[in-house]
């Protein structure tokens, strides 16, 4: 499902460069799901954002089933993330003045579904982490393991070929980090999705199918 070629990610110009991606060469199979783990600073953060086309390599080359993502256009690009890859962040990013309903319903707007069809997605998928009575809280009314699954559900709602997770258990207590990785768990055995997250937690590391480990940008 995806390839990546020699990948390079340079900051800075001459002697300040820094590199945070050294020839990185990676192979991901569709359904798989990967733990990406490393110290503060490795590029697994960078690595997440090059695989969810958030940010660009330097050098190198990149292949989502078979089709070189680096040849399109922004607009294109733009397309391609809202349909294909559903992301988790661990600081949660949903909008404080809009409920749970109207946060995971947001990518099906910038889809152009329909209002109605909207509407169904999103009470099903609020069934689907357990937030149904929940609909119209605002985020400042939930806790933060019932953010992060608005959160999951907002990554969800477009059903994406790929999820991407950076740190999603990082703001949450052992209880609650231990219910959102048996929710996604769940998300890739009911279905054909790839899962990549990122964590410091080599317990919940453990739990995924393959751990890739980065140290100074190398694999």
């Amino acid at each position: 499902m995806i390839n990546l070629k020699n990948i390079e990610k340079c900051y800075g110009t001459g002697l300040n460069t820094f590199k945070a991606l050294d020839e990185v060469n990676l192979e991901i199979k569709k359904g798989e799901f990967v733990a990406v783990i490393g110290a503060s600073g490795s590029g697994k953060s960078t690595l997440l954002n090059i695989i969810g086309c958030m940010d660009s390599p330097t050098d190198g080359e990149y292949y989502f089933e078979n089709e070189n993502v680096l040849k399109k256009s922004f607009k294109d690009l733009a397309a391609f993330r809202n349909k294909k890859i559903g992301f988790v962040f661990q600081a949660f990013n949903l909008a404080d003045d809009c409920t749970a309903s109207e946060n995971i319903e947001m990518p099906l707007g910038y889809a152009g579904i329909k209002k109605s069809e909207r509407k169904r997605r999103v009470k099903e998928m609020l069934e689907k982490v357990g937030l149904s009575d929940k609909a119209k809280s605002y985020p400042r009314q939930l806790s933060g393991g019932q953010q992060q699954r608005v959160a999951i559900a907002r990554a969800l709602i477009n059903n994406p070929d790929l999820i991407l997770a950076d740190e999603p258990t990082g703001n949450l207590d052992t209880h609650n980090a231990g219910q959102i990785m048996e929710l996604f768990k769940k998300i890739h055995s009911e279905s054909d999705r790839t899962v990549i997250m990122i964590t410091h937690n080599p317990e919940l590391a453990e739990q995924a199918d393959r751990i890739i480990k980065i140290t100074d940008g190398r694999i």
